[in-house]
Order: C-alpha cells, then structure tokens, then sequence
C-alpha cells in the first residue's frame, strides 16, 4: 500500500544506483554553513559509510495495517478414494419378500429410453380387441368341479405363501385331498381352496393349518429395537408388551469374533486359485455362507449374520473402554431364543463380547466427538531461526532495516561463511543480504516468516529478491540438546496438563495449593509422581504417535476422556504459549514444541453414499479448508487474536478395508467452527425427496426409480421409501435424476423394459395358461407391438420385451382374465363365505395401479392405510391387531419393521430416524405399565433409570450418559438426608418453606398482599413488590400510595431507612463543616414510586450507596478504634443500622412525609390530587372533570386528558384563567 505521500503526487521514480568517485568524498568541511573554514580529510571508514549514505534511497518506513494479522496453515486434504468391496458369499434372502406386496420378479431391467417397436405398422388395437375378446369367452365356457360350490377358502400370508409354493401338488394333495390356489387380483388375496372334510368347515380349517404348520412348533415373532446409544433395548414379541432388554445374556444377539469363518474364507481362496475355469465355478457353489458355516459349527439355527462395519466397532470400544476389537473382524449372529444364544456363545472354539448389541443400537447420524492436542518435537539442537532477506536493490538497505526495526525485528549481516557477525558489510555495496531475527513466538514456521516479511516490504515499496530460512549457530545446543535427549516427554506433558489443571481448578485430585519453589513433602507439585501411579481417572492420556516417523521428530497425542474437560484444559496451554515455551524439553528452546488443538466431530456413513458422494464431499472439503486463509486475505479482525494461528478445518474420514462403513466429519479448530460444519456437511449429506408419486413406489415406476443408479453409476443411490410415500436421491447426479423422474409418465412409450412375467399363484391364477399356445401368443405380440415375447410352458412366465404401455396393456389382460377365472369359480357363493372384496379401512379396491400389504393372517391392506395404521401406534396400544372384522389377530413385531424399513436394498443410514417414533412410543409404554421405570432426567439422553435392592450408598449409573442416581427414588445422589426427605425438598413448596427457615425473618420475607417471597441482601429497609405494595421490611407496615408513606414510617418510626449511611464517628474530628459536607452528599434523595419491578432498594440509591462504601472505606480511621476486626464490625454495623448512632454532630431532619389528599380528591390520578390541593373547585367542577377523564378511550387518550386537565389547572392556580371561563366545552379542559 502506498504511503500518503505517494498517493498525493504518484509512485516516485526509483533511485538509480550511482557510482561516485572516492575523491569527492575526501575531505569535508567542519561546518557546512561556513564556507572559509578549512576541510578536514576523511577516515576510511567515514568515506565508505559516506558513500552509503549517498547510495540509499531516502524516505521514512510505514509500519503495516493489521500488524497483528495472523496468517494460518491449510490443511492438506485427507479425502480417500473409496472403493466398492464385494459383499460376503451367499447372503440368504428372505424369500416372503416378494409375496408381501407389488413386487417385479427378480432380472426385469430397463433397456433404453428410447425404445421403438420392430414392426410397428403391425399394431393393431382392433385385433388386439378381438384376441381378448376369443379368451374371455374361452374362460366363460369354463366349468368348475362340483365340489367348488362347497369349498374352504383360507387366505393365505406370506408364510404360508411360501410353504405351499415349497410343496408339489402330490404333496399337498396327500396332506388336503382336493384343493386348489387362486388369486383375487382386484385385492391380491391368495387363496388355499380345500374340499372340505365331512362336511365341516371347522375340520377342514383345522386341517389346513395343521398342514401349513408342519411338524415343528412356531416360534413366536419377536424382534428387538433399540434407540441409538442407550445401553437397553426394547423386545417385542406379538401380542405381548414391550419389554426392556438390558443384559446381552438376555438377548438373541451374540458378538463374536469371526476369526473361524475368515479362516476357512482364506483357505477356500486359496484353493479357488490353483483350479481351472470349469472347477471355479462348482468350487463358488460349495462354499458357505457365514450363517450356514456357523450354523453348523453351533449345530442349531441362525436367523441372520453380518460383520459389523468400522464405526459399529468403535462405538463398542467406547462403551467398554477396550480399544483393541476395531482391528479384529466381528460377526453379530441373531439366534432363535436366548437360551440357544447363551449355549452357542460357551462354545470352545468361539471369542465373544459380554455387550449387549443389536441392529439400531448403532445410529448411523448420531454425531460423536473428540477433542485432542497434537504436540511436534524438533530434536535437533536449538540453534536461532532466522529469516535471510536478499535485496534486489542496494539502496533500499537502509529503509529495509528501517522497516524492520519498525516492526520489532532485528538486523544482522554475516561474513560469506554465514557464521560470524559483522555490522560493516553493511555499508558495502556488494552486500544485499540481511539476516532478520527476533521474530513474533506465533511466527514458528518459515513459511509464516516469510509472509510477514514479504508483507512489510510490499507495502514499503522494497524489492526482494528471495528470502530464505537462516539458522544461526548458538554455543551450548549441542549439549544441550543432548541432555534433552535422555529426557522422557510424555511426564513433561503430564505433569504441565497436572499444574494446569490443579492451578484453574478444572481437575484436582489433590486439595493442596500449586506453589513452585515449594520442595519435600508440602503442596500439591510434589504429589504429581503418586497421582499418576495411584490415580487412573486422569482425564487425558499421552501417547506416542508411532504412524508418524520423521527423522529428527517426535509426535505425540494427548487423548482427552470428557470434551468438555479438554476443551478447558486446551484454553488454558494456549494462553500460557502465546508468552513461554510449554511442554519444553530443551533448556536452549525459546520457541518450544508446535503444538496443534483439534477437536473432531464426526457421524457414520456407509459405503454406497460415499461412493455418489464423492464430488460433493470433495468441493466442501476444498470450500472450508479455505475459510481461514480467506478471512485473512480480507484482514478479517477474527485473525488477529493469538489463537488464530491455530484456526483451520478440513473433511475428516476414516475407512478400513472390509467394513462396509466408514466415519467422516470435520476436524480442526476452532471448536465453533467445526460444529457449524459438521452440521453443514450432514445437512449437505442428506437425500432429495420426489413426493407426490404413487406410480413410482411399486410396479414399473419403482423399477425405472431404481434403473437410475444404472444410468448414473457411481453418482446416485435411489430408495423407493414406501412408508414415507416418496423416493429419495442421494448423490453427485440427484438433480439429474429428479428432473427424470418428472418426465416418467410422459415417456412410458419411450422406455424398454426386458421382465420375465410369471403365470402362477400367486400372481396369476395358473388356468390362465390352458389360453396359452404358440400362435395366440404370436398373434397377440404383433397387435400389440411388442418386440418380443416368448411362453416357456414348462416354468409358466412369458419373456417379455417391449416399452413399458405394452407391458401394462398385456398385463391388464393377464389379470382381467385371472379375475374372471376367480369370478368363475366363486360364482353362487355368498358373500360371507368368500375372502375379504375391499380393503378393511377404506373400502377400496387395489387392483394393479396401486399397492398393497399382505399381512402374516393373509388379509390384505392398501399401502396407504397400512402405513397410516403403523404412524398410528400410540404407547397405549403398541399391540396392533388386523381390522379385518371376524380376524383379531395381532399384527407380528416383525411386519412391523418391514413396513417401516422397507426391503434389503433401503439406504440403511436412515433406519434410526425412520424406527425413532415408535421406539418413543414403545418407551412411554414402559414407563406407563412399569412405575419403577423413568427416563434418565440428563438432557438429550436415551438412557432408561430403574429401581432396585441393594445398598443405597452404592449408587447405579445411567448406561448412557453414566450419570449417578439413587437406585431407590432414581433422584440424584442424595448422602446425607434420606429419599423421603429429599423428595420433599425438590417440592416447590417445602423447599421454600425450608429455605425461609434456614435463611431466617431477616432475610426472606412474604409480601403482606400477594404473599410473594421476597429476599433482602442488602439496600435500605423499604420494599416494593411486583404487585406495586410498598411495605416495610422491619415491622411489615405496607402503603399503597407510593414510597413517601413508607419512608415517612421508617424515619419516625425506626429512626432512619436503614441503608448505608457514613458514621460521623469514623470521621476526622479537625473540621466540623466537612464532616456535615460528606454526610450530606450522601444523604438520599426524595425516592419516587414509579417502578414495578420487586427491589429491594430505594430506586436509584445503589450507585450512591456503592459510592459511599468505596469513599468511606478510604477515609482514615480513628485512632481509639481496636484492631481490624473491630473497626470492620463497628463500620458494617453502620451499613446496616436500623437507628442514627449517637454522633458528634446532629443528623439532618427526616423528609417530610408526603401530603396526605382530602377524601373528596381520592377519585383523581395522584398528579391532579397534589394541584387540586391549591385549587378550590365546585361540586359541579369535580362531576365534570371525571367525566372528562373516563371518557377517554385507551390508555393514551387517558393520559392526554389528565394533562389536559393539569395544564388547565395549573394555569387556573396561576390566576390565569378566569373563574367564569374555568367551564370545559365538550368534556374539553
């Protein structure tokens, strides 16, 4: 920037580099002024100090703007290339997925979006017509078995689905007699058709259910949720209530550590290589799966199997303080009951975990945090860092160190070995080079001492040319530095964070004073070396960060347990750096360690959004590692306090190979500053949301939402949330994605679908394929258009290909012929006797344009009212039962979370938030039936407080928060007064009354009025409540008419207000006049009665009395006063007097006490009381003025009328109104 004088006339022309002669500067004259004086020869040394001068550039040094401008490092970015890893080999799906609801068969793809029909001038929707219509009347000619008209029709769910499907005909045939399956399609209910058996519907019933519950005993549904971080979980098994699952050993979950099964992966791998391609492939088929693997190692069932991710496993190193199971692979198994869980977990070959863990006790979002202190070593010997700055100018040599001194530097010039001083280069020409030193302690790193002096010469207009770091030799480094070498650092840091932290109190052990020069066995320093043997709950802990090997480095961690712990003990280093060296190892280092705070806050994040994420995350992260090195390009004043030099962020992300989620967040300083972006980057990581769309949550549309990720690979995932009714997009390409879902329905015509069609129970009633041969089908793909359509009759699907309005015109007619099968078959039955026609809520019929549920009784809901009845559940009825009339049956836990869920597929970082309000519900549902139960009172925790026996001194902990609590009343410890009295204590009205007790009449009284608790500290004895009565504090004597009243009372009364007043006695007796002066300025004014707020002092008299204590505390004492002790009780019995002390002097005289109105005034405002006392008026005049006064409207007209009125009165009382002239026209004054 240039200087005023540059910015007044322009840039000055630089100096050019003379060359004088040595002759002219020879000789000099002794005074300039006198021109026959005789010149006198120079030294040498003055001619080359003379020939400087000459050379340099004249002009005076501008200090810079914001010297105190902090320039920060940037974090170098830590983002990973993440990568998809193979999922585990064979995972087993449930296959009553696909009876549930609408769902395409597996393989159906999108082919392309713009499709166009091979032949397509042979569509014909008139042949169409006609093929349609020949098939209905095949189906009309059709003719049902005798034994229909008497038939047992059993709905039939997805359990049951899958049990008949298992079967052949022979089979069932065998177990049922005569039967047969059909299908509703305009409800989708399934159907077991069976010739009952004797005549009985009750038999046959019995028959039926026997045969679909085979030879084993049904195990009840239960299922096991939990709110993330709880340290509980919540068990509910159909029809039964919730219940609080605390102990692993009382689960179905079991941690184990999965080194079996990674064994006989890596053996099985091995061999996989050493075989043929042919051999390969039977080789993948007999591997096992992990639920099959230890299946057979426990020899009993496993209902599911996975390892847990990376961020699963540090938040169970957290909960047992064990942090050596991240490394190893762990495996959660869900077993049938407990009992086969405890039994399984004893097993020889087998390591588990004793931790209770189960699918949502992990929450993806739940956000953690870490605080930690990063201290560097440089162990080389501590010579001083200096700046070497070469000048691409001589003559700017002199403004340069001129500069510099401004700024606080220090210049030198070194000999060309750069190792000895000499101030005399410094007049030699050839010589451009300076040495700075004595820089700022912040300035620790070349790279900022370089800014600063490139800074200081930019805005002096001085050419560098480079400038390079320069290290000057000290004598004694070396050894030093030698002695430091054989010193162990991690007790330097302890004991530094020890006298921190027993110095501001945050942590004591030892209730002793810090003193420094203390020795032997007194104080709190010489007890540091049995504090860190004795004590382990040290709030930190220092570590060797071994990932880090630099020669010449040694970098250390310190850990902290509690963030708030840290964060206060991480203050308190930094202030201390800014002005000594901290954790100083070597005598000789004046800069000591570099030190670096980070506190972290970060959340889980699987795999898949990593992956779509990866251009969003990676803009961020280049956004805020930015921040800082912006604010201090704009010289923002929030870079020039000290801790700046520590303010920076980046992206923060941890990924290990095999876990199919990783922990990502920001890391840096300040503390503000990371939470604002963390919650920035989990806002930014949130999915896009298409409502509004039925036709995009099953059938086709679900199937192209989900072609998308196809279509942008590695850019978006995308979750048909049925439940939520919506489709969400996650990803780098989620715009792109939404804009195409808008055009959906415009395109039906454009985009090709390649499914296999199934013409089975339970999609299509299977008689449809006696319609079926190969040339009805050939015929009906050219009227169609279709491209390609092939019927397998063996397996009964068509191979379907064509755009997505014939798939639907061809499958309309699929099913109007399976209904008119059904229809057929139930025809001349009643009503009664037939499955369910509608959906049980909302009367309507589902068809294949909207979507449905199949519960596990077989009755059918449209997904609609199947979502609106789980949203429903409330703590009063978690146990939800079928509103099909004549079911009852209840609704099991597990279709519960499938409809909440969704499929196998769903993003599962947003399990928790969708399973949070019935977890809540369920809660209340505990607390309701079981009294003995209450949620921990901690803010914000999910934890659960319960009553149990035992030792009342041996208090429980919350497993969440790990807060203390009374395992009798579940209050906070209490030691020393037992849970009946403490629950009287924390009641607002016994606590009161037990305070005033122990505080006693003279400090905490009730208002006389409105019986409000009124505490006096300190102040005068006059009162005013918040209802407006003032009162006494001595005697309760209470006024309504202001303050006057009250301080007439006390002065006659009680012989003075009672505040602080100055003792004549503690005054000089020399001069009688300045002790009546001072008593006087401190004598208080008349009070006013206008405030409504409860005080306990006369209006603005604190600052007086503040005043008079701080004066009379500097006025001398006398000297027949005793020691302090005495002199500080005779002088507080003077602040709080309730008489005048026998004084030399006599006391000023009370203020009078305000005049009291005659009755007839009473009805005025006090305003117009105190002018009407010196007014005579009429009866006549008395009517009309209140009348004036109530005619007012509002508050403001009221006001303006009592001026009015004032203003009239006053001037009445002057004699400046006429008496006949004192009538108010209109109400007027």
């Amino acid at each position: 920037m240039d200087n005023p004088r540059q910015q007044r006339y322009g840039k000055a022309p630089r100096k050019r580099e003379q060359v004088i002669p040595a002759q002219q500067l020879s000789w000099v004259r002794q005074d300039p002024t006198d021109y026959w004086s005789e010149p006198t020869q120079l030294t040498k040394e003055q001619i080359v100090r003379a020939h400087y001068d000459n050379r340099q550039r004249a002009g005076e040094p501008q200090r810079i703007e914001n010297v105190e401008l902090r320039k920060v490092e940037e974090y170098r970015t830590m983002l990973k290339e993440v990568d998809v890893e193979e999922p585990e080999l064979l995972p087993r799906v449930n296959p009553e997925f696909a009876y549930r609801n609408h769902v395409l068969p597996y393989g159906a793809v999108i082919l392309a979006e713009d499709y166009t029909p091979n032949s397509p001038e042979l569509v014909s929707e008139k042949q169409f017509q006609e093929i349609q219509e020949k098939l209905k009347q095949f189906v009309a000619g059709f003719g049902s078995s005798e034994w229909m008209q008497r038939a047992v029709y059993y709905q039939l769910g997805p359990q049951h689905i899958r049990k008949v499907r298992s079967c052949d005909f022979v089979t069932r045939s065998r177990e049922l007699g005569d039967h047969d399956l059909f299908i509703n399609n305009n409800q989708s209910v399934a159907c077991l058709v069976v010739r009952p058996v004797n005549d009985s519907r009750e038999a046959t019933i019995r028959n039926i259910e026997r045969f679909l519950k085979g030879e084993g005993r049904e195990k009840p549904d239960e299922v096991l949720i939990s709110e993330p971080s709880s340290g509980f979980g919540i068990s509910l098994q159909q029809g039964e209530d919730p219940v609080i699952v605390r102990d692993a050993r009382e689960s179905r979950y079991a941690l184990v550590f999965d080194s079996n099964y990674q064994k006989y992966v890596g053996i099985h791998e091995a061999e996989y290589v050493k075989l043929s391609r042919k051999d390969k492939k039977c080789h993948v088929a007999q591997m096992q799966s992990s639920q099959q693997f230890y299946e057979n190692l426990f020899d009993t069932k496993i209902l599911s199997s996975r390892l847990l991710s990376d961020p699963e496993k540090k938040f169970i190193e957290c909960q047992r303080n064990q942090y050596d199971i991240r490394p190893r692979p762990l495996r959660l198994l869900q077993f049938e009951d407990s009992e086969k869980r405890r039994k399984a977990v004893t097993h020889k070959d087998i390591q588990h975990l004793d931790t209770f863990f189960c699918d949502s006790q992990f929450g993806y979002r739940n956000f953690e945090e870490s605080i930690h202190l990063y201290v560097k070593y440089d162990m080389r010997p501590k010579n001083i860092e200096c700046v070497a700055v070469k000048l691409e100018c001589e003559l700017d040599k002199r403004l340069a160190e001129a500069a510099f001194r401004l700024h606080h530097l220090t210049t030198f010039f070194f000999d060309t070995d750069y190792k000895t001083k000499n101030h005399e280069l410094k007049y030699q020409q050839e010589c451009k080079m300076l040495v700075v030193q004595d820089f700022p302690r912040y300035m620790f790193k070349h790279e900022v001492r370089e800014w600063f002096i490139r800074r200081i010469c930019e805005y002096n207009h001085i050419q560098i040319e480079s400038v390079e770091p320069f290290t000057e030799r000290v004598d004694g480094a070396w050894k030093s530095h030698i002695k430091a070498k054989k010193r162990e650092i991690i007790p330097i840091i302890e004991f530094e964070f020890y006298r921190v932290g027993q110095i501001h109190g945050i942590y004591r052990p030892i209730d002793e004073p810090w003193v420094e020069d203390m020795q032997g066995a007194m104080g709190a320093r010489c007890f540091f070396n049995l504090v860190k043997t004795e004590r382990p709950d040290r709030p930190w802990k220092v570590t060797n960060n071994t990932l880090i090997k630099k020669k010449n480095e040694e970098n250390f961690t310190v850990h902290f347990k509690s963030v708030q712990i840290g964060l206060e003990l991480i203050e308190k280093i930094l202030e201390e750096s800014h002005n000594r060296a901290v954790f100083q190892v070597d005598r000789a280092d004046r800069q000591g360690p570099e030190i670096r705070p980070c506190y972290r806050k970060t959340f889980a994040i699987s795999r898949r959004l990593r992956i779509v994420l990866h251009c969003t995350i990676r803009r961020f992260d280049n956004e805020i590692r930015r921040v800082f090195s912006a604010l201090t390009t704009n010289e923002d004043p929030i870079m020039m306090v000290d801790e700046s030099i520590y303010y920076r962020l980046r992206v923060h992300e941890e990924w290990r190979p095999g876990s199919d989620a990783g922990i990502i967040g920001v890391m840096g300083w300040t503390v503000k500053s990371v939470r604002l972006y963390a919650q920035k980057l989990e806002a930014l990581l949130q999915p896009k949301t298409f409502k509004n769309c039925p036709h995009l949550l099953h059938g086709i549309g679900e199937l192209y939402a989900k072609h998308l990720e196809d279509k942008y690979p590695d850019g978006l995932v995308v979750e048909v949330d049925r439940f939520n009714e919506e489709v969400k997009f996650i990803g780098d390409s989620a715009d792109l994605a939404m804009k195409d879902l808008e055009s959906f329905l415009e395109n039906r015509a454009k985009i090709g679908i390649a499914v296999e069609i199934p013409l089975h129970f339970p999609y299509i009633n299977s008689r449809v394929t006696n319609l079926l041969y190969k040339e009805k089908v050939e015929k009906l793909r050219k009227a169609i258009g279709i491209n390609y359509l092939f019927y397998d009759r063996k397996e009964k699907f068509f191979e379907f290909e064509g755009s997505i309005e014939q798939y639907e015109k061809l499958m309309r007619m699929m099913h109007e012929l399976s209904l008119d099968y059904y229809k057929k078959e139930t025809a001349g039955r009643a009503l009664e006797d037939l499955p369910q026609q509608t959906c049980p809520t909302c009367w309507t019929e589902i068809g294949m344009n909207n979507d449905f549920y199949r519960f596990q009784c077989g009755h059918v809901m449209c997904r609609l009212c199947t979502n609106a009845k789980i949203r429903n559940i409330e703590s009063s009825d978690i146990k939800i039962k079928c509103d099909f009339a004549g079911c009852g049956k209840f609704v099991a836990p597990s279709e519960i979370l499938n409809i909440i869920l969704g499929g196998p597929d769903r993003i599962r970082d947003f399990d928790t938030a969708k399973l949070h309000p019935l977890i809540i519900q369920c809660k209340q549902a505990i607390f309701f039936s079981n009294p003995d139960v209450i949620g921990c009172t901690s803010i914000n925790c999910p934890g659960l407080l319960s009553k149990s026996d035992g030792d009342l001194l041996h208090y429980k902990t919350c497993a969440s928060c790990s807060r203390e609590y009374c395992r009798q009343c579940l209050a906070e410890p209490h030691k020393d007064v037992t849970c009946e009295e403490y629950s009287q204590v924390r009641h607002v009205d016994y606590s009161m009354k037990a305070y005033m007790k122990a505080s006693g009449p003279s400090r905490v009284k009730k208002c006389p009025k409105c019986s409000t608790v009124v505490e006096k500290e300190e102040g005068c004895n006059h009162i005013e409540c918040k209802c407006g009565l003032h009162f006494c504090w001595l005697c309760m004597h209470s006024s309504e008419d202001g303050s006057g009243p009250i301080y007439a009372h006390m002065t006659e009364v009680h012989g003075g207000h009672g505040g602080y007043q100055v003792n004549p006695e503690d005054l000089p007796d020399a001069d009688i006049g300045v002790q009546h002066a001072l008593h006087d300025a401190f004598r208080p004014e008349q009070f006013s009665d206008t405030e409504n707020e409860l005080s306990e002092s006369d209006d603005d008299d604190s600052t007086t009395d503040d005043e008079a204590r701080r004066f009379h505390n500097r006025l001398p004492r006398r000297r027949d006063v005793g020691n302090r002790l005495e002199r500080e009780r005779a002088r507080q019995d003077h602040f709080n007097n309730m008489r005048w002390p026998n004084a030399q002097m006599a006391p000023p005289p009370p203020p009078p006490p305000r005049p009291q109105a005659p009755p007839h005034l009473w009805d005025f405002p006090p305003v117009l009381q105190e002018i009407l006392q010196h007014v005579q008026i009429s009866d006549e005049d008395r009517e009309l003025y209140l009348a004036y006064l109530n005619n007012a409207a509002t508050m403001a007209d009221r006001e303006n009328a009592i001026g009015d009125v004032a203003v009239f009165l006053t001037a009445r009382r002057n004699g400046e109104v006429p008496l006949e002239q004192n009538q108010m026209n209109g109400g007027g004054g």
